[in-house]
């Protein structure tokens, strides 16, 4: 492992501010997850700001006005013949959260790098968290080695994808359980310690406990 990528807010934004054929990449496959965006627009703006330095021997605060420079994100819509940008902002989650990442998926492509997601199905549609998954499950693995290490409570991922119903979306070695004891401890173990029929539904067994690795709730 040579590198590891940084999910910053602004990894993504500024390399597409400074790179434009990154830019076009990031644009690309934002597209392709959301076919209603036609461009991403960024410009830079300077809002006012402030800022405070301490002297602690002297017991006293300098205050001074700065103005900060921002870079403001803008989405391009296209349907039919109307068009219409949204802010950031008013972007969905979904949408806002696939922007951060699409940088780092597109380095993929490119670098040894092992990305780490914490909660990969958060405010994305299960579809495409099985499409980023994919990307690393093909025959011909991508040639720079690159990993990714990701934690889910997504328990669909368990079993087979939804385009191919045939095909596991994660092997066995693949997949990690990690349960936590009476003092709060953690185990981490793999499915491959479990003899599991191939016809068996791991997803299925999840639920009956047989895995362990699941809440004990209280009555709510």
């Amino acid at each position: 492992i040579n590198e590891y990528a940084s999910l910053n807010e602004l990894f993504t934004i500024e390399r597409m501010m400074n790179d434009a054929p990154f830019k076009s990449a990031v644009t690309k496959l934002v597209k392709s997850a959301d076919p209603g965006i036609s461009e991403i627009h960024l410009r830079k703006r300077k809002v006012p700001g402030m800022s405070v330095s301490l002297d602690p021997l002297k017991g006293e605060a300098q205050v001074t006005n700065e103005d900060r420079e921002l870079i403001a994100v803008t989405f391009q819509h296209d349907a039919g013949r109307k068009t219409w940008a949204l802010p950031f902002e008013d972007e969905s989650l979904g949408t806002r959260r696939f922007l951060h990442l699409a940088g780092p998926l597109i380095d993929l492509q490119n670098k040894e790098i092992t990305l780490c997601l914490d909660e990969i199905e958060a405010s994305l549609h299960p579809l495409l968290v099985e499409a980023i998954i994919e990307m690393f499950q093909k025959e011909n693995p991508n040639p720079s080695g690159s990993q990714l290490v990701f934690t889910t409570h997504c328990e669909s991922l368990l079993d087979n994808g939804t385009i191919n119903p045939d095909k596991t979306i994660l092997r066995r070695d693949q997949i990690w359980f990690v349960d936590k004891n009476s003092k709060l401890e953690s185990k981490l173990y793999c499915l491959d310690e479990f003899l599991v029929r191939k016809s068996e539904s791991i997803r299925r067994g999840y639920r009956l406990g047989r895995y362990k690795a699941i809440p004990q709730l209280f009555d709510i």
